[in-house]
């Protein structure tokens, strides 16, 4: 029996690695300093509003896409898009010293007026999402990801998720399930990673009749939520020109599936003035940044209380001295992370399982018993430790597996359950023969990554078309009313 601890199993090693992270003492955001002269990169302490401008050299002129940036907590590195249609450039700047790791040209083979916006970086595969705007029969936006190192863009999915415009910087990514949020005014669209596919939920917001819109989008990965600003517009009695209304900000969640905004704060944290996706989130302390004219910010992001504004320090006289804000999540942490891989894992006797510690490209898994790789079967029980390097960035846990007795699966069932042919490349079969009963029973096949494929009701004899999904390996998990088992198997063409 082969017993799935995939999705289990990387979920608690990236929320181990954000709940343990020491981020209280590293109090810092990093964004553009704008001058006359053009752009530089800069660091704010978020107890002071000290400004650092880190980059000695101008590193691009003006022209940046405001909120459009993102950070690599463990090179320590900064990307933002500068330029558009063919001259558009996405740049990666190192924040010990301001200098220019890459500056490569968007290499967009549609030609878009926008080739990439809405960035979200994902430090587990060191790749840029986002998405590009074109003018076709009217606006449309397509899915793509882009390797900063080289520039070259790829088109997730060729046909568009969303027809019409785009709020800059209005977009963040769960890395751990792999979906791509944004919102453009009235929506709310979830895309996956993978494959491109979207849905689009219109946004439900808690007052009638008013003018509102969610803006600031940014994901949580320890409360596995998207917050932001809710901007509403109210009657302001002390108005009486052509404008009778004042704008008020408050932070907000909203659920992708149903569109809920649900209001966090009971006042409001600021009025109109604030800049369009220039926030981020402190996952470690509970915190939501964002810019607003010449101040950062903060908010309890269970409360929703505004626990300071913290005035920027502008001796240079800037335009903006802070824009395209972004907060290093990992911290100034250089020593090993040890995780709480969370609790033990129970293994039924005589079988085993895969545990998956997969973050992401060139990583380096080293286990306690001598295994490398992402992925590592478990036969027996036993403290199964493992460290992950990146880039010189270190992180260690351990699980602990223990056996207990195999119950609920008659072993006629595991005798005439035939699943064929295997390696499969189109058609595969499922038959229980004599074992199948009129009670549910259901299948799911599994994806290397966790990722659930394909579902459905099974029947006596059930044929199933795989030949839409990609070479490698997958589990077939087989359910009854009572029990449940599993098979390996291979797609090769």
């Amino acid at each position: 029996m082969f017993l799935r601890a995939t999705n289990l199993f990387l979920s608690l090693l990236l929320l181990g690695l954000f709940s343990q992270t020491s981020v209280a003492q590293y109090n810092a955001v990093y964004g553009l300093n704008f001058t006359n002269e053009g752009l530089r990169l800069a660091e704010m302490d978020l107890e002071s509003g000290e400004l650092t401008v880190i980059s000695e050299q101008v590193l691009s002129g003006q022209g940046f896409s405001q909120g459009v940036a993102d950070f690599d907590p463990i090179s320590k590195s900064y990307f933002y898009i500068w330029g558009g249609g063919s001259n558009a450039k996405i740049y990666r700047v190192s924040a010990y010293d301001g200098e220019v790791i890459s500056s490569s040209v968007i290499d967009d083979p549609n030609g878009s007026v926008i080739p990439f916006t809405n960035i979200a970086y994902n430090w587990l595969d060191d790749v840029i999402y986002g998405v590009s705007h074109e003018y076709g029969a009217g606006d449309l936006l397509k899915f793509v990801k882009v390797y900063p190192a080289t520039g070259e863009l790829t088109y997730i999915n060729e046909e568009p998720i969303h027809y019409g415009s785009y709020s800059s910087g209005n977009s963040d990514i769960d890395p751990i399930h792999r979906k791509y949020y944004f919102v453009d005014g009235n929506n709310i669209h979830t895309v996956d990673l993978d494959d491109g596919t979207s849905t689009k939920q219109s946004i439900e917001f808690p007052e009638a009749d008013s003018q509102q819109f969610f803006a600031n989008l940014t994901y949580n990965y320890e409360t596995r939520k998207l917050y932001g600003l809710h901007f509403i517009s109210v009657p302001d009695p002390n108005i009486f020109d052509n404008d009778p209304y004042h704008s008020q900000l408050r932070l907000a969640t909203i659920d992708p599936e149903t569109g809920v905004v649900t209001v966090i704060s009971e006042e409001p944290t600021s009025t109109d003035g604030f800049s369009m996706g220039d926030c981020d989130i402190d996952v470690a302390n509970g915190r939501f940044f964002y810019v607003r004219q010449g101040a950062i910010y903060i908010v309890d992001i269970e409360t929703g209380e505004l626990l300071n504004i913290v005035e920027m320090d502008n001796e240079s006289n800037a335009i903006a001295p802070l824009m395209n804000m972004v907060y290093d999540d990992l911290g100034n942490q250089l020593a090993p992370l040890e995780m709480n891989m969370g609790a033990e894992i129970r293994l039924q006797a005589g079988s085993s399982m895969e545990l998956n510690a997969w973050v992401g490209d060139d990583v380096m898994y080293e286990w306690s018993d001598g295994l490398t790789g992402a992925a590592r079967t478990i036969t027996e029980a036993g403290d199964y430790s493992v460290i992950i390097n990146r880039d010189g960035f270190t992180v260690e846990g351990t699980i602990t597996v223990s056996t207990e007795e195999a119950v609920g699966i008659d072993s006629s069932v595991e005798e005439q359950l035939i699943v064929f042919p295997n390696p499969v490349s189109n058609r595969l079969s499922i038959d229980l023969g004599a074992a199948f009963s009129e009670a549910q029973m259901s299948y799911e096949l599994i994806d290397a990554s966790g990722k659930v494929v394909m579902t459905g009701q099974l029947m006596p004899n059930t044929s199933l078309d795989v030949s839409a999904l990609p070479s490698g390996q997958y589990l077939l998990n087989v359910q009854g009313p009572a029990w449940s088992t599993q098979r390996s198997l291979q797609i090769q063409r």
